[in-house]
Order: structure tokens, then C-alpha cells, then sequence
């Protein structure tokens, strides 16, 4: 796959035809993603459009705000997967995991819904990280897990301590690109971040963190990061999820 960025792509141009979505918010009704099945199934189609082959769903799981279940999540993926009339061939659902003391309880009942194999996406809170993150880390993968960190672009108290980030992928955490971190999306200083962490090569899956169909729009829009050259290989790397 090649293009030429000197003349800045927009994002849907970088979507290779077959990729695995392992990042979104399309079950309705259940967080601040798709809001009724109608709008689930418009995404869908949306995605197809772009080129998705697979879609792992992934509805937020946030004690206090969004306390989903496996039970509550298996219910809301079986109303759009019957009503998917094959717009996606490959769909499956996990969950994006709040670190929280409800992921903690999660963890120890053995309630938690992996990616693939033994991946569990998990994220932070944007205002502060957990004062146990690394203990809680440590328990996950001792619990035979491997967490893989949800759009760490996006975390500012982070901005200025890279060594953080290079002690998360020191215990075993994957990181995950939010595609839509490409266009500055999240802001000026998400993208510099995003590309920060492209330059230093450390990250290893892309997800596209839909919520709704208002978000297609923004895959129009052109990239903005300079260190460019690794994004095909990286959304390359999702393949990995492929069944």
C-alpha cells in the first residue's frame, strides 16, 4: 500500500479493504455510543463503506456510569447482530474497560470479556490515573491477561513523563491507536502526542473509536501527523484479530 503525503490523505484513504475494527462503540443503548438499533446498523454500514471487514464492538464498561455485564453487552450485540444482514461479515463484541474498582471486582469474579485470546482493552480516566494502576496491571496479567491500553494519546498527565509509557509497555501493555487521533480530532496536542508515539514506535494495534454515524465526517478530514510512514503497517497489524 502506498500513498503520497505530501499531499495529507484524508483518514479513509489509509482504512485498508479487510481491516478489523478492535475499537467501537455500536451496541445500542448501553453507553454513549449508538443510541437505538437504527443508528447501530447505519454505522455498520458506514464501516462497510470504508472498507471494514471486522468489528469487534467494545461498549465502555464504567462502574457508576456505564456498569454493563457480559450479560447486559451479549443482549444488545444480539439485537444488531440479527438485524446485521451481513453489512459486517465479521462481528463480535468485547469491551473497553474503565480501570476502576468495578474492573477490579470484574477481574476477580472472572467476568471480563477478552478482545481475542487473553487481550482485555482497558483505559484511564482523562483527569488522573489510578493511584493502583500498576498493581491492578500487575494482577491482570497475572491473572493470565494482557491489557491493552485504549487511545494513550489521549491521556495529558502523561504528556510530559514518557517514561510512563515506556514503563506501561514495560508490564506487558499493548497499545492502541484511535485513528481518528490522526486528524486532530482530540486536539492539536492529542495528534502531537499520537505522533509522538508513532515516531517512537509504540504502538501495535489502531481501532477507529466510532460512537455514532455523526463520526464518519471525520474520516474525511486529512492526516496531520508527520511520522506517517508506519500508519499502513500499523493498521496492517489488526489482522491479527481476524478470525
Amino acid at each position: 500500500m502506498f500513498f503520497n503525503f505530501r499531499r495529507k490523505p484524508p483518514l479513509s484513504a489509509l482504512i485498508p479493504q479487510g481491516y478489523i475494527d478492535m475499537h467501537c462503540h455500536v451496541l445500542p443503548g448501553i453507553d454513549d455510543g449508538a443510541k437505538n438499533l437504527n443508528e447501530s446498523l447505519g454505522v455498520l454500514e458506514g464501516m462497510k463503506a470504508l472498507g471494514f471487514e471486522g468489528v469487534i464492538a467494545t461498549p465502555h464498561t464504567m462502574g457508576g456510569v456505564w456498569p454493563n455485564t457480559p450479560q447486559t453487552i451479549e443482549s444488545s450485540f444480539n439485537q444488531v447482530n440479527t438485524a446485521n444482514n451481513k453489512a459486517i461479515h465479521d462481528l463480535r463484541y468485547s469491551s473497553e474497560y474503565l480501570i476502576d474498582d468495578d474492573f477490579v471486582n470484574l477481574m476477580e469474579q472472572g467476568q471480563l470479556i477478552p478482545l481475542k485470546d487473553d487481550l482485555i482493552l482497558i483505559e484511564l480516566s482523562y483527569f488522573q490515573p489510578p493511584p493502583n494502576l500498576f498493581e491492578v496491571l500487575f494482577e491482570l496479567t497475572n491473572k493470565g491477561y494482557q491489557p491493552v491500553l485504549a487511545h494513550p494519546e489521549r491521556y495529558r498527565f502523561y504528556f510530559d513523563s514518557t517514561k510512563t509509557f515506556y514503563k506501561l509497555k514495560s508490564v506487558g501493555c499493548l497499545f492502541q491507536l484511535n485513528l481518528m487521533s490522526l486528524v486532530g480530532h482530540y486536539g492539536d496536542d492529542v495528534a502531537a502526542m499520537a505522533d509522538k508515539l508513532l515516531k517512537l514506535e509504540l504502538y501495535d494495534f489502531s481501532g477507529s473509536d466510532i460512537h455514532g454515524t455523526r463520526h464518519f465526517e471525520i474520516f474525511n478530514k486529512p492526516v496531520t501527523v508527520k511520522n506517517h510512514k508506519g500508519i499502513p503497517e500499523l493498521l496492517e497489524k489488526n489482522q491479527f484479530f481476524k478470525l
